[in-house]
């Protein structure tokens, strides 16, 4: 009898386990759970791929991306609006990481994950190949020469590509930032930006390396073949492509962190999926897109001269 009721009290702790929800607030695990986490929309195709990996995993673990702005984001940052977890394209500063640790009393935890780029595209049948570092210094600041070759600007809403072009000329040029004479276009998403460029001659987009880096990806490649990427040249070197290698000997001239921000104050699901992302599995996915991994091992090839 009372191994019956041993046997019985084993069997039915098993099956609550195996039934346990783990929702509401702190009742989520590293592999299993719900959890929203706030995207720039610039890595919409990469972390739907980093999602759809997870989750094939971890079934029990269900990741809702919330895609916005880059600004969107941080202006829910100012107001402690972001919940657990959020990605972004620039790391946060030792203010804001203070901010939020006060605010939430808890340890903010920054995990980088890979380097991507803005990357500066034109239509197809226009004769720029590149554009020079001298350009976007005299279009972009205060020394008020816009680009003759270029009637427009076609960028994200409030993304992070404009937000990057500030910071340079302000960190790099000690000049003001501003935009001068040519009209200024945005879109929600770089699908729309590429798609306006395409059929607009003498327009200058700023994009992501994420919507065309990744050469496995259907869209990603149809997107390539739509538009012309730029090289940009610096002005004490060749021109360079947003290409994988010159990403990441730090030739290419702008390079975007892509960095993960954990809020939970325990470990749950949002440690547990960028803790895998930042794995073999989540950097290899990483390298597909055409970006630069955070943690990238590479290959060891011993070459045998006998």
């Amino acid at each position: 009898m009372k191994k019956f009721s041993l046997c019985f009290i084993i069997c039915i702790s098993f099956f609550a386990c195996q039934n346990y929800a783990y929702d509401g607030p702190g009742q989520d695990v590293p592999t299993a759970g719900s959890i929203e986490i706030y995207v720039d929309r610039s890595d919409s195709l990469l972390l739907v791929e980093w999602i759809e990996l997870f989750q094939m995993n971890y079934p029990k673990a269900k990741v809702k991306p919330i895609f916005a702005s880059h600004q969107q984001i941080m202006k829910w940052l100012e107001v402690d609006s972001l919940k657990k977890a959020f990605i972004i394209n620039k790391k946060l500063s030792n203010e804001q990481k203070e901010h939020l640790a006060v605010h939430r009393n808890c340890t903010v935890h920054e995990t980088p994950l890979a380097k991507s780029s803005l990357v500066f595209i034109s239509d197809k049948q226009s004769n720029i190949q590149e554009i020079k570092n001298n350009d976007i210094v005299s279009h972009f600041s205060d020394l008020a020469k816009p680009l003759s070759y270029f009637n427009e600007i076609v960028c994200d809403t409030l993304g992070i590509q404009i937000d990057q072009l500030k910071y340079y000329i302000i960190s790099k040029t000690k000049r003001k930032f501003q935009l001068n004479g040519i009209k200024l276009v945005q879109f929600k998403s770089d699908q729309e930006i590429i798609d306006y460029v395409q059929k607009h001659k003498n327009s200058l987009g700023l994009i992501s390396l994420n919507s065309i880096g990744n050469n496995y990806n259907k869209r990603a490649v149809e997107n390539q073949s739509k538009v012309r990427i730029l090289k940009v040249q610096s002005n004490e070197d060749s021109p360079h492509f947003p290409f994988q290698s010159q990403i990441k000997a730090n030739q290419y001239l702008f390079i975007q962190d892509i960095v993960a921000y954990d809020l939970q104050g325990y470990s749950g699901l949002a440690n547990g999926f960028i803790t895998y992302v930042n794995s073999q599995p989540g950097q290899i996915i990483c390298k597909k897109n055409g970006l630069i991994p955070s943690n990238d091992v590479g290959r060891t090839i011993e070459i045998d001269t006998k």
